[in-house]
């Protein structure tokens, strides 16, 4: 895939905890239960120092904190990461995701200072006041809106992501003038893909909201305007008019890997180090039909240490045979095991 000396980039994932209930993230069952194969788990300081060495971070161009299931800012020492990121490289660009609602004023603009002009925070906002909530469950608009002011006051670069749904898309414009009346330098508009439907063949159908309990409460939409929609739900569209099955409609896709080219990797809040954070949803999101496929394809991956970066150094995790050829022997079109989650993701 790479060479160890190649990586340039790491996602790391430092907590498993969050405030928040989205319906669409893995953390919850459709933002109801929690999912059971989750722990808590999260990254002290001193184990990022583990597995992060000062000498490999100046190797580096980037590390995000950004989380399959948690939120950067609920981890206990997420500004010491950041002040260890900092002191170890200077040109380190540091990114911080989150829903902005946890925290102080304090705590934020304290973190611009810390990060300094080679960083930046992208804050999850998907509406404006009346509709952030809808997705953001458990989020205070007020809140958030306190806490991105604060870092930009202090000097942050603030990043706007805005999911696109049918409930929010008449107010893409309002939020873009919003943000720029706040002084965020970028608002990111992104065309979801979470509405994928594997029996329909299909990313436009309506999806559930659950109660804590378990219980369906509500559901929400995708967006309808061209602009705002993901292109797999055109494709799946066209696919479903052949009459051609979402295993067929997979299997066409040739897989051009994101992080193979990005040269970066994925470091879980267990510390385990994978390719990226879909392969590393594969080990502790909600069952599904991917999540079986490659529990059959590498069923002890977990158990067997290997990948633990607690346990291991990186190098020796990324030259070893997983990284190296496991993966990439599973991406040729017809080849035995071929990988749903990399031909959905990285399909073209």
């Amino acid at each position: 895939m790479y060479s160890f000396s190649d990586i340039k980039q790491v996602h790391l994932e430092v907590t498993e905890r969050c405030n928040a209930a989205c319906p669409q993230c893995p953390r919850r069952i459709e933002g109801g239960v929690l999912n059971p194969r989750l722990t808590m788990a999260e990254l002290s300081l001193n184990q990022v120092r583990q597995l992060l060495p000062a000498v490999f971070l100046q190797q580096l161009k980037k590390v995000y904190l950004c989380g399959n299931y948690g939120d950067a800012a609920a981890a206990a020492e997420t500004f010491g990461i950041v002040n260890y990121l900092r002191e170890s490289s200077a040109d380190l660009q540091i990114g911080v995701h989150s829903n902005g609602s946890l925290r102080t004023t304090t705590w934020w603009a304290g973190l611009a200072q810390a990060m300094g002009t080679k960083g930046y925070v992208r804050f999850a906002i998907d509406g404006l006041e009346d509709t952030n909530a809808i997705y953001r469950r458990n989020t205070e608009w007020s809140k958030i809106m306190e806490n991105a002011t604060a870092f930009i006051a202090a000097g942050g670069r603030a990043e706007w992501d805005f999911i696109v749904f049918a409930h929010n898309e008449h107010q893409v414009e309002a939020a873009r003038q919003l943000a720029a009346e706040m002084g965020f330098a970028a608002f990111n508009v992104k065309r979801t893909a979470r509405f994928l439907k594997r029996e329909a063949v299909s990313a436009d159908a309506p999806a559930l909201v659950r109660h804590r309990s378990g219980a369906a409460e509500a559901e929400f939409a995708p967006p309808v305007a061209s602009e705002h929609r993901h292109p797999v739900a055109g494709e799946l569209k066209s696919a479903a008019e052949r009459q051609q099955s979402y295993a067929d409609f997979l299997s066409a896709r040739t897989i051009q890997c994101q992080v193979a080219k990005s040269k970066s990797l994925y470091i879980s809040a267990r510390g385990y180090v994978l390719p990226c954070c879909w392969l590393g949803g594969m080990l502790h999101n909600p069952e599904n039909a991917e999540t079986r496929q490659f529990a059959a394809e590498f069923g002890n991956l977990e158990t067997s240490g290997n990948i633990d970066g607690l346990k291991n150094s990186l190098e020796t995790i990324v030259m070893a045979d997983f990284f190296q050829r496991e993966i990439s022997s599973r991406w040729p079109k017809g080849s035995p095991g071929r990988l749903e989650v990399c031909a959905r993701v990285c399909g073209k």
